[in-house]
């Protein structure tokens, strides 16, 4: 009995020391849980709901301004693109066994001197023979008034015919006016044509001689005429002026059939 009563004595006098430590210990806060920065944290204001932004107007785009073309050179044709301006006279432009001025054998037409005309060659006569847009009737004009030849006629003062290329193969003179650089031509003398081209070659024909003068790309012929009733000019005057391939043989056309240029069909 004496030892419970010491026992209780004993609890008696620990009790107040244990609620003394629990108070000491129950005085400190919890510390804060750790959840992001160690600064204070506010909750977010509320914000009332916003309508989506509207997309702002964009201009159209703009089609970029067209590239300045480069020059090019025309391609080859048979048609001209533009027309030159006005040709030089008649007396001044310069024949040669290689062609007339600009018009050069075996080259592309120029259109300094003549224009096309895709209807040169159709006329009342001839037109039964192909249909009214073929090209057959196309034929390459000079760009000069017609002039006056034998028999009251009249006719352009040259005439060209080109090959299937497109290239001038063939050359007829009309006009007295037009001459060599040694001022022979139509109406010259025999002997004005053997002055200026002692080295030319002759070859007789029925009514004339055909006088011919090689060049590098073709050859000029002068035909004489050796009978004074045949051409309608006096003997030993020039009445035909051509320049032709040189891989034509020379000969005289004088009394045939054979020269100028002509059309289908007709004679002109």
């Amino acid at each position: 009995m004496a030892t419970l009563t010491r026992s209780v004595l004993a609890l008696g006098a620990l009790l107040p020391a244990l609620l003394l430590a629990g108070c000491g210990a129950g005085s400190q806060s919890p510390p804060d849980p750790i959840i992001g920065p160690s600064v204070p944290v506010e909750p977010p204001a509320s914000v009332a709901p916003t309508a989506p932004p509207e997309p702002s107007p964009t201009a159209a785009a703009e089609p970029p301004p067209p590239a300045e073309p480069s020059p090019t050179e025309s391609p080859a044709d048979t048609t001209p693109s533009a027309t030159p301006g006005e040709p030089p006279p008649l007396r001044d432009l310069v024949l040669s066994p290689d062609g007339l001025d600009t018009l050069v054998m075996g080259e592309p037409i120029d259109s300094t001197l003549v224009e096309w005309d895709p209807q040169g060659c159709r006329t009342p006569e001839n037109q039964h023979l192909y249909p009214e847009n073929h090209p057959e009737w196309g034929r390459w004009e000079a760009r000069y008034p017609e002039v006056e030849i034998r028999g009251g006629f009249s006719a352009p003062p040259f005439a060209v015919a080109v090959d299937p290329e497109g290239n001038l193969a063939h050359l007829t003179i009309a006009s007295p006016a037009i001459r060599t650089a040694e001022g022979v031509g139509l109406a010259s003398t025999r002997g004005e044509v053997l002055a200026a081209y002692p080295a030319a070659v002759a070859e007789a024909g029925g009514w004339g001689t055909a006088y011919g003068v090689d060049g590098e790309r073709g050859r000029l012929v002068f035909e004489v005429a050796d009978d004074p009733t045949a051409h309608g000019v006096a003997e030993g005057v020039v009445w035909d002026v051509r320049v032709e391939s040189l891989e034509w043989p020379l000969r005289s056309i004088s009394g045939t059939d054979v020269g100028g240029i002509r059309c289908p069909g007709s004679e002109t």
